[in-house]
């Protein structure tokens, strides 16, 4: 999620059914998908399209918010206490959390397969306009929207998507150091420990942010 009501989604649903197998199986499968003799990879039936834009509406942030809520509200107290209190805090909170991922992934997985009475979504391709003002012209207060993706959007949340932006910073950060202390040497040391800093400091909250907002252990994360 870019934002509290938009972000990206990838449709990464096995069509075997299963994600773990030997590999005879895998090859069999890869020979019927080959042939066209089974389903395709996509959203939508007969379509390949896995990735998308989409915007939420509000009463999915909301339940997905209350079903966090005890997790957030138990935080600070589980602060106080001796070894033994910690501990068994420490315990409660893994089994909040397991069930708390249980909930959530039951509840996306419906509101994908159209499970959900009251929270819907419909799918569509971007209208020229929406494409060239990078705008989405539609109400997301009642059903949700996702719009087909070239596959590339979701870059815009990660390192990987920001090269060019990244790369004009560290030609700024090192003219502007250059300028001031008139020693290019300097200047590209100190632009080198500065964008090592940096991508320190993302990689942490990206795997904190990550372990928070799915709620898997960090030390799953590779």
């Amino acid at each position: 999620m870019q934002y509290q009501q938009w972000g990206y989604y990838i449709h990464g649903r096995s069509v075997s059914g299963v994600a773990d197998t030997d590999m005879l199986e895998i090859y069999q499968q890869l020979k019927r998908e080959e042939q066209s003799l089974r389903q395709t990879r996509g959203l939508l039936p007969n379509s390949d399209q896995q990735t998308f834009q989409m915007g939420l509406p509000k009463k999915l942030r909301a339940h997905y918010d209350r079903i966090l809520a005890p997790l957030t509200a138990n935080q600070p107290a589980q602060m106080i206490g001796g070894v033994g209190q910690a501990s068994s805090a420490t315990d409660r909170r893994f089994e909040q959390c397991i069930q708390a991922y249980v909930t959530i992934n039951k509840f996306l997985s419906s509101f994908i397969d159209h499970a959900l009475k009251d929270l819907d979504y419909v799918t569509k391709d971007k209208l020229l306009l929406e494409n060239v003002l990078d705008v989405e012209l539609y109400d997301l207060f009642e059903s949700g929207i996702f719009f087909s993706d070239n596959g590339h959007s979701f870059d815009k949340v990660l390192f990987y998507g920001n090269e060019l932006t990244l790369i004009i910073f560290d030609v700024l950060l090192f003219c502007i150091i250059d300028f001031a202390a008139h020693d290019f040497v300097l200047a590209g040391i100190l632009t080198y420990l500065i964008t090592q800093g940096i991508a320190k400091l993302r990689d942490s909250g990206g795997r904190q942010n990550l372990a928070k907002k799915t709620l898997v252990d960090q030390r799953f994360l590779i």
